[in-house]
């Protein structure tokens, strides 16, 4: 029983989840079956790894049902039991849900009690309880902001409304689907370019060969000129599409980061986090291509996200996150911005390798700052377990080496990169590639005479055209020392 699904539930629940699922079950509301209570009770005694011997459905069976035989029917009534307690267990769970303060499905409920007052020709109920719901989606529900959920909920909203006054106000019921048809137009459009948002988003990693992107330019034109245009959000989503489409739209991506800044705190934090990305990811895409004017404007859209708290999963940050953002701080020669997120963020990494991460960052940090003593003291008095981290750590050795003439270690460290990336097989075919080309440019450079100004030049074409490269950028300022 131990691998059960119910089993498998059981195990997430922490301890006060299962005093209150305990609770659940003694209530006869919810439970009238005392053997389903009385194996929930069982089941409790192994909590909370559940890997005990006693977990065999034989003997379960025995506990719950001693007077009867587990062979005489294959354990039927245990079945019965199991999947009863299941049922009851899911029913648990969407009633803890539905008490979340953040449950997106409240307004939904709220309007059904709407429902139920105007059925049942209640309408003083009706009318108070429609008085204080109205308050409670822009106040307690923050959460559904005022971008697909907000017209999803004024679209139910009015149609309730409609039902109610469609017996007693034609006129007002009237007005009422006049607003539920707005909102629903709002939630067309919403809805059609958030979809595409995320859908070219994931085209750039999946084939998606049924999705076709020259029907964009169609949609864009159609929002562009509809009345709803005028909603803030479709604006929104709208350069959020167009710069998705085209990596060359400045303008719409100016306009993006305007209008989040403006009514980003009205969106739902996923969204919000979402919208961010896309425009993150346009910024990479400008930088890629030699637009280093991007730098700034990656680095402010970090720093908005690091004030706002978007950027956090349960308070920390993704690692790709925080080499990024370090990466560009420094590109950005904002060191004392960079010390002060060092400070604040040690502690905050996810992952398996944190304090890995940390260090290599560390480390790098006080390379760039030509502190090489430190840098190389950071990282020969830390054992790098991570293959990526390891191999990161072995080109900061080697840029190590060269900035400081140590010629012997640097001839060393080279060779060993060189043997390590041809025996290494963990790593993917690109990763090689690019550890490759470091390695065999960086030779090719340091067996460059000073003068030898068209083996210079003819190193500097290669580099600028090779697309498949670790430290690409410094390879080049080592080409104009030269």
């Amino acid at each position: 029983m131990k691998n059960s699904n119910l089993i498998g539930v059981l195990r997430v629940l922490d301890k006060k989840e299962l005093k209150k699922l305990h609770k659940f079950l003694q209530s006869p509301y919810f439970n009238e079956n005392k053997k389903v209570l009385a194996l929930f009770e069982y089941l409790m005694r192994f909590a909370p790894k559940y890997e005990a011997k006693g977990l065999d459905r034989k003997l379960v069976f025995k506990k719950i049902f001693p007077d009867k035989s587990y062979e005489k029917n294959s354990g039927l009534g245990l079945r019965r039991l199991i999947s009863q307690l299941n049922r009851l267990v899911e029913q648990f769970i969407k009633q803890e849900r539905l008490e979340l303060e953040d449950n997106v499905l409240l307004p939904l409920i709220n309007i059904q009690i709407c429902d139920f007052y105007a059925e049942r020709d209640l309408e003083k109920q009706y009318l108070k309880f429609v008085e204080q719901f109205k308050e409670k989606i822009g106040e307690e529900y923050p959460f559904w902001g005022w971008g697909i959920g907000y017209h999803t909920i004024q679209y139910r909203y009015c149609l309730a409304e409609y039902n109610f006054y469609s017996s007693r106000d034609l006129r007002k019921s009237g007005g009422f689907l006049v607003g539920g048809l707005n909102h629903l137009r709002c939630y067309n459009f919403l809805s059609q370019l958030q979809i595409n948002c995320l859908l070219l988003s994931l085209k750039r990693v999946v084939r998606l060969e049924e999705f076709n992107v020259e029907k964009l330019d169609d949609l864009l034109q159609q929002v562009q000129k509809s009345e709803e245009w005028e909603v803030p959000f479709i604006q929104v989503y709208y350069h959020a599409l167009t710069i998705l489409r085209d990596s060359g739209s400045h303008e719409s991506f100016e306009a993006l980061k305007m209008l989040l800044l403006e009514y980003g705190e009205k969106l739902p934090i996923y969204e919000l986090r979402q919208l961010y990305i896309y425009a993150i990811n346009f910024c990479i895409a400008n930088r890629k291509k030699g637009k280093d004017e991007y730098n700034t404007a990656l680095f402010e859209l970090f720093k908005v996200q690091l004030a706002k708290g978007i950027i956090y999963a349960d308070g920390k940050l993704l690692p790709s996150y925080f080499r990024v953002i370090v990466t560009i701080a420094i590109e950005e020669k904002a060191f004392d911005w960079v010390d002060h997120f060092f400070k604040e963020h040690e502690h905050k990494i996810l992952g398996d390798n944190p304090e890995q991460i940390f260090q290599f960052n560390l480390a790098n940090f006080a390379f760039v700052r030509k502190d090489f003593n430190q840098a190389r003291d950071l990282l020969l008095t830390f054992d790098f377990t991570n293959q990526e981290l390891k191999l990161h750590a072995k080109r900061l050795l080697i840029k190590i080496y060269y900035e400081t003439d140590e010629e012997d270690l640097l001839t060393s460290a080279l060779a060993a990169l060189k043997a390590y990336i041809y025996r290494d097989k963990k790593e993917t075919l690109t990763q090689q590639e690019r550890n490759k080309n470091f390695a065999n440019f960086l030779s090719r450079i340091m067996n460059t005479a000073p003068g030898d100004t068209k083996r210079k030049e003819r190193l500097r074409q290669s580099l600028e055209e090779e697309t498949n490269i670790f430290e690409q950028k410094w390879l080049m300022e080592l080409l104009e020392r030269l």
